[in-house]
Order: C-alpha cells, then structure tokens, then sequence
C-alpha cells in the first residue's frame, strides 16, 4: 500500500519515485477517507441539482383531481342537449332580427355584431346617439317578445307531443 502510494503520486505529479518520500499509513487512509466522502457528498449534491423540489403529496399523487376525466353517458347527453338549445336559440334570434325595421336592425347588428360604438353608429346613420340607443331597446324588446312567444310555442307543441304519445 505505501509504495504504490508513492508510485501513483509520483505519476500524477509527472516525478521520479526515488524523489518522493513515503507517507505513513495513517496519512494514506485519511486521504482515501476524505476522497470517498468527498465522492459521496458529490453524488448527494448531483441529486439535488436542477428542478424544484417535490412534496410527498405531489410524488404520491394525494388529493390530486386526474388532469381531465371522460364524461359520463349523461353529461354526454346534457352537452348535447345545450348545444342544440343553443343553436335553436342562435336561429330565433336570427329569424326575429330578420323581421325587424331597417333602422333598428342595422343599429343592432353594428352594436352587437360589428361591435361598433352607439356613437359611431349615429354618426354613421346621420342620427343622434339617443336615437340610436332607442331604436336598439325597441329592437331588443321586440326581439324579446318575438323569441318568448316562439319558445312558448315550442313548449306548448312539446307539451301536447307528450299527450299525444300516452
């Protein structure tokens, strides 16, 4: 041990062996002791290199909701259902702003749909702002009132499309 100690010190300081003395044994093993716990301390500092540090609950996935989950049968359905309510509701709207005057219906179609200030709209018109506001409340009650009606009717006809069928 303590010549090849000699022999590797003598090559890693590019010397002659005769010219190094040998070291005691005790010097030998507290060099090899501060080398292992050096390598060791190393490797626990590597471990902890790079990225945040995780809590046990996000390792073991405790009280965590899944990222995104399937939806059942009957959210199928409710989704569904919505979509086409939607849809119908978007054509009444559509069909009542059909039967609109001229004026009102290009005083909301600009607010709501070109997304148009009441003002640009008057001074686009030739009209004063107040009008402008006017005629999209008249337009609005009337639309209201026109798509009330059709989905009271739509209900009425489901109502007597379930009599109908007992």
């Amino acid at each position: 041990m303590i010549r090849r100690d000699r022999a590797l010190r003598a090559a890693a300081e590019h010397r002659d062996e005769e010219e190094l003395e040998f070291r005691a044994p005790q010097c030998i093993l507290q060099e090899l002791w501060n080398a292992e716990e050096r390598v060791a301390h190393s490797c626990h500092r590597s471990d902890r290199v790079g990225g945040s540090a995780w809590s046990y609950e996000e390792i073991a996935g405790i009280n965590r909701e899944p990222q995104e989950h399937s939806l059942s049968p009957e959210e199928l359905l409710i989704e569904y259902e919505t979509a086409q309510e939607r849809k119908q509701a978007v054509r009444r709207v559509l069909e009542a702003l059909r039967t609109l005057p001229d004026g009102q219906r290009k005083a909301v179609e600009n607010v709501y749909f070109r997304n148009l200030s009441q003002s640009d709209v008057a001074r686009s018109s030739g009209i004063s702002r107040a009008a402008v506001s006017k005629q999209i409340n008249a337009a609005i009650k009337k639309l209201r009132r026109v798509c009330d009606v059709s989905v009271k009717v739509r209900s009425l006809q489901g109502d007597s499309d379930l009599t109908a069928s007992k």
